[in-house]
């Protein structure tokens, strides 16, 4: 082959501390590969790990404690010997991210996080029942109700004794109970299904679904892949005509725009069989308008080799900090691939060049995350009979890029849903906030990550899931990690949940950094990447309009003018600028502040 500039990963899962052995393939019953999630646990800035599929079913979780160095930790998960996919959300809204796993032969299995790392098994108080065939797993807001609700992709796999493959949704209730809402939501259709990928393919703020079935060409039910649009939170079946629903033996699923038309394109993995109406490719659907896609490997230069290749997890990310996003496919028991895209609309395959052709063992899950946050993206896989292989990325840290974690509005704490556009050396791209439903069985790392090539700074735009909140942010200097807030958390430096005199403290001391400086992203109120004498006059505003909201309510009408007035002339709750008496300063200030 020839010669490619490209720095090669290296593998170092054991000199990091990660030795989980995965059990031999075909071990279990209906194995067809185990989880593994990527996500932040403890809140501390580092990505930790929680694996699945060891023989005895105990599931392993391993705090990062920088640096990308791992520890395993004390768990209070029970084995779960038949365990599929896991993904990690805040369903509680109580700031900490739990723990959900799908198996084979029983309900989704869901575990609250009480504090950093210790877990509680609440399947039964929160009403997760039922013998369901799960496979991937994911966290996403069905109905814009701000509550993170279960998707479960369902199938069979040939199991004996489960005759019933059907997706489903639980909806998060809010008060630690989930219902099963799958017919209501117009789903409930037997499928095949490896993977439901909850996507924002139309842009309209909430989340559309793609399901990738299995042997979609075969009875029963002769059901190819599907893609439903989210009417209010009721999905409808708009797969005829879209391009992207023929039926073949179709497993993992990517999402992202690869040629930076402003639409969402989707891959997925395939067996490696003739037999079926799309040959042994790996289909590549590039979307073309909204809600249309064309097949477009071969022209993209995705193409499989002589041996041809049993694909599942798949993954768009952008390897080398370019600006362009590439292609990793884990494969089964042929060499992984790395297709990089060297030009934009073609790929180059460099897996070799990368050292990334895999080992031993059949493979099938891997995620993706910058583990020792150097702003390279490494991959986390298991292979059966072996131990986990983690691949540092070295060739990522010769360009800038950005990484940002998202803060949600009300309930959905962590913006999962939440919509991207970032735009830095030339490129216009566009990210989304997932909690797991991509590749296959695995939850790659939420936080957004984007390469920015040579550029200093960038442009970036988000729109908050089932809102009509949107920032804009200009000059946000690259290679940094920040945190991205939505306009009604601005202000709150210390996280009391209002701004206050403490607040403008924090501001001043922030302002005297030269340019903006990570931990001070709150009080950048216009967005301009500075802190400068408009944005502390916006704090003042939002301090005086916080202690103007009596009931703390998130409003300020007519509750809180009925507060102020029955304290009148007394040191009251109505006291909004803490003269020690509620007067007519305290009412202008609630006047002004009104609505």
């Amino acid at each position: 082959m020839a010669k490619v500039d490209f720095t090669p990963f290296t593998s170092e899962a054991s000199v990091r501390g990660l030795n989980y052995l995965v059990a031999s393939y075909g071990s279990g019953p209906g194995f067809l590969g185990s989880g593994l999630c990527a996500a932040d646990l403890d809140g501390d800035g580092n990505t930790d790990i929680v694996a699945m599929g060891k023989a005895s079913g105990i599931i392993a979780v391993y705090r990062n404690v920088g640096g990308g160095m791992f520890a395993l930790q004390t768990s209070t998960i029970a084995p779960l010997s038949v365990g599929s996919s896991l993904a990690a959300g805040d369903f509680d809204s109580d700031g900490d991210l739990d723990l959900v796993f799908s198996q084979m032969g029983g309900p989704p299995r869901l575990y609250r996080q009480d504090a950093p790392f210790v877990f509680s098994d609440i399947t039964t108080q929160a009403g997760l029942t039922g013998d369901h065939t799960g496979r991937t797993i994911a966290w996403f807001d069905a109905n814009g109700d701000g509550r993170l609700d279960i998707l479960m992709a369902c199938y069979t796999g040939y199991l004996a004794g489960f005759n019933v493959s059907t997706s489903r949704i639980w909806r998060n209730q809010g008060d630690g109970t989930f219902t099963d809402v799958t017919i209501a939501s117009g789903l409930g259709v037997q499928m095949k299904t490896f993977v439901v990928t909850p996507f924002d393919f139309d842009h309209d703020g909430d989340a559309d679904l793609y399901f990738s079935n299995d042997r979609g060409y075969t009875a029963p039910p002769y059901t190819g892949n599907r893609l439903y649009r989210n009417d209010g939170g009721f999905f409808t079946d708009i797969s005829a005509g879209c391009g992207a629903s023929p039926g073949y033996d179709s497993m993992g699923v990517a999402v992202g725009d690869l040629d930076e038309n402003g639409l969402m394109d989707l891959m997925t993995t395939n067996l490696a069989t003739t037999n079926q109406p799309l040959g042994a490719i790996n289909p590549l659907f590039m979307a073309t308008s909204v809600g249309i896609f064309q097949e477009s490997s071969v022209l993209w230069g995705i193409v499989p080799p002589i041996e041809n290749e049993t694909g599942w997890a798949v993954h768009f990310f952008d390897v080398d900090n370019d600006g362009l996003l590439d292609v990793f496919l884990n494969n089964q028991f042929t060499p992984d691939r790395l297709f990089r895209q060297d030009l934009p609309g073609h790929t180059n395959e460099i897996a070799e060049a990368a050292n990334l052709l895999g080992s031993s063992g059949a493979s099938f899950c891997s995620v993706v995350a910058d583990f020792d946050n150097d702003g390279g993206i490494d991959i986390l896989s298991n292979h059966s009979g072996g131990t986990l292989r983690l691949m540092m990325n070295h060739e990522a840290i010769e360009r800038s890029w950005l990484e940002l974690r998202i803060r949600g509005e009300g309930l959905n704490r962590d913006a999962i849903g939440a919509r991207l556009v970032i735009q830095a050396n030339g490129h216009s791209m566009i990210r989304q906030v997932f909690a797991g439903g991509t590749g296959y069985l695995g939850m790659n790392d939420p936080r957004i990550h984007a390469g920015c090539g040579n550029a200093v700074s960038a442009n970036v735009q988000v729109w908050w899931p089932n809102s009509s909140t949107t920032r804009v942010l200009t000059n946000l200097p690259t290679s940094k990690r920040w945190t991205i807030y939505p306009p009604s958390a601005l202000g709150d430096g210390n996280f009391s949940g209002e701004a206050d005199a403490a607040d403008l403290i924090l501001f001043d001391q922030c302002a005297t950094q030269s340019g903006l400086t990570v931990g001070c992203e709150m009080f950048d109120f216009d967005g301009n990447g500075v802190l400068n004498a408009a944005d502390r006059i916006a704090l003042q505003i939002r301090i005086n309009r916080d202690a103007a909201d009596v009931n703390n309510d998130g409003h300020i009408n007519g509750g809180d003018l009925a507060i102020l007035l029955s304290g009148w002339g007394r040191n009251s709750s109505g006291d909004i600028n803490h003269s020690g008496l509620v007067d007519a300063v305290d009412l202008a200030m609630l006047l002004a502040a009104w609505g």
